[in-house]
């Protein structure tokens, strides 16, 4: 699909006699083109393409296009014919940033070498644009970077074409966040620090990633010394100083971009941010309304302003603006704030008004935007209103995922009968729900009742699942409460070389102490207590079999570095 573009006016249509048919089917693509059927535009220049003889102009129409589009081996081809047809910098250009779109990064390097000699070291920078764009894991991309490095210091390339590739292997760098390698090419190449903004940019985004905020810091202001005018580096470093938690420098920063650009988008919910944290709510709201009124971020501005009539008070109105937020990233943290306030308010009918709103905006998320919501209460401790949240969802979409939830949260509750049932309703909508039959027959276990039924839930879920640590642990755990320590190690062995968490070291541990095997009981506990010391199951089974004193001593001990084995 393409998306966008833009033509380069300069590209003189072909001037050479057409036949009328063409004459027609080229004015066709223009106006397809200038109505904004960019896909229908490129269709259209392909066909004359394949009728006519490669022109420069065409192709360069039909490149533009495709570089927008989804198909990488569209655009190297039109590139390769380009170059065949007009072999020129800029068409050397293209082909680079085709090449490197492809993803195919085999002896690309080998393949720019002549090139780059003939259109200079900008021919590495589009590479890296189109290799940016790639369809390709991180580590191809970081091999690459890694292949123009050492291309960067070897004695036969030329000082221009070296500082270029050591250039764009430093953009590579940033791009997968690598900032400590990024750092050390730019010491090692000698690349200057102040050339450009764009240099100084660069650098202290790397010294910002590796975390020396100072130095990042000090050096925007030497890039701003040299380049006053540079709005990215001011930008960057009013956003280094809200870091910094410097709110008064950075609001300066933002206001003078504000005043030199004119109301943008990202300058005003900046500004807005900063008056928010302050708690200047009015002038916060000014910022949002600046922002509301370009039409832009209204999700931002939807959730901002909920912040606002919540700090204000105004829960209800909170809740009105909060609703409004669609799936996405700002659903995700207003639900986290939406509990906050919530949980503080303690007012329940004013949740179920949230949620029922919610579900007739959103039906499609309800049952995502539930699990999420009952999360965030019981972070806050709020676990009567994540059950709450699950039952109104329930209540209008049975899902296995809702279900299952709701069961973990009434067994911590102690809530048996109602887990179970939960459980069992999960089973009958999902049968094989491997996750449902595991717990089930977990808790069954626990509790000690219809341990046949426990053991079969428990393998049945071990043959879906096979060698899944909690589930192992569980078939280790319901021997044991059959009164099978032996049969109960193996299961509990396996388990704990796969994920050796403290619950499961604490099961280990009481089925060595149940054989008399006292020392290796110790020695599972203390292992778990050296990976997780606040285990509540591992804790609670060392102080029921070893009392307070013991669980000290095997802290005492990882204190002096003596763990398990």
């Amino acid at each position: 699909m393409v998306t966008a573009a833009v033509i380069d006016e300069g590209s003189a249509l072909p001037a050479r006699p057409m036949a009328p048919a063409l004459m027609l089917a080229l004015m066709g693509a223009e106006r397809r083109l200038l109505s904004g059927d960019l896909d229908g535009a490129l269709a259209a220049y392909l066909a004359l393409l394949a009728d006519e003889a490669p022109d420069p102009a065409l192709l360069q129409r039909a490149l533009t296009l495709a570089g927008y589009g989804d198909d990488p081996a569209l655009e190297l081809t039109l590139a390769q014919a380009l170059l065949r047809d007009r072999p020129d910098p800029l068409s050397r250009l293209a082909f680079a940033r085709a090449l490197g779109r492809s993803g195919n990064f085999g002896d690309v390097l080998d393949i720019l070498a002549p090139h780059a000699a003939l259109a200079g070291p900008a021919l590495y920078d589009r590479f890296v644009d189109g290799a940016l764009l790639a369809e390709v894991d991180e580590a191809e991309r970081t091999r690459l970077a890694q292949r123009l490095a050492q291309r960067a210091f070897a004695a036969e390339t030329p000082l221009p074409l070296a500082r270029g590739q050591a250039r764009v292997a430093v953009r590579i760098y940033l791009a997968q966040r690598l900032y400590e390698d990024a750092l050390i090419l730019m010491a090692d190449a000698a690349l200057p620090m102040l050339a450009s903004p764009v240099e100084v940019g660069w650098r202290a985004e790397a010294l910002e990633g590796t975390g020396q905020l100072a130095a990042a810091l000090g050096h925007l202001e030497a890039g701003l010394a040299k380049f006053p005018d540079a709005g990215g580096l001011r930008f960057a470093r009013a956003r280094l100083q809200v870091r910094l938690n410097d709110l008064d420098a950075a609001k300066e920063d933002f206001l003078s971009l504000l005043q030199r650009s004119g109301e943008q988008a990202d300058l005003l919910l900046a500004l807005a941010l900063i008056h928010l944290d302050k708690n200047l709510l009015e002038d916060a709201t000014a910022y949002l309304d600046r922002l509301a009124a370009l039409g832009q971020r209204p999700a931002q501005v939807a959730f901002h302003r909920g912040e606002v009539a919540a700090r204000q008070g105004q829960l209800a109105a909170a809740l009105a603006l909060w609703a409004t937020v669609p799936p996405g990233p700002q659903q995700a943290r207003m639900l986290r704030r939406a509990a906050f306030w919530l949980q503080r308010a303690e007012d329940l009918t004013m949740l179920d008004v949230f949620l029922a709103e919610q579900g007739k905006r959103y039906p499609e998320t309800l049952e995502r935007v539930a699990l999420n919501l009952a999360e965030a209460f019981l972070a806050e401790g709020g676990a009567v209103a994540a059950q709450r949240v699950l039952t109104h969802a329930l209540a209008s979409r049975p899902a296995p995922s809702l279900y299952y939830r709701r069961a973990l949260l009434a067994n911590a509750q102690g809530l048996e009968e109602a887990a179970e049932a939960d459980l069992r309703a999960v089973l009958a909508l999902a049968p094989a729900h491997a996750q449902a039959m595991n717990a089930l027959g977990f808790f069954l276990a626990e509790r000690g009742e219809r341990l046949d039924e426990a053991k079969a839930l428990v393998e049945q879920a071990l043959r879906l699942a096979p060698a899944t640590p909690a589930f192992l642990d569980s078939l280790g755990w319901v021997a044991f409460k059959r009164g099978d320590f032996e049969g109960a190690l193996a299961p509990l062995r396996q388990a704990y070389q796969r994920r050796g968490d403290g619950e499961i070291a604490a099961h280990l541990g009481e089925v060595y102490w149940r054989l008399g095997r006292r020392n290796r009981a110790r020695q599972a506990w203390l292992a778990g207590l050296e990976g997780d010391p606040e285990d509540p199951t591992l804790v609670e089974t060392v102080r029921r079999l070893l009392g307070d004193r013991g669980l000290t001593v095997m802290r005492r001990q990882l204190g002096r570095g003596l763990g398990g084995v």
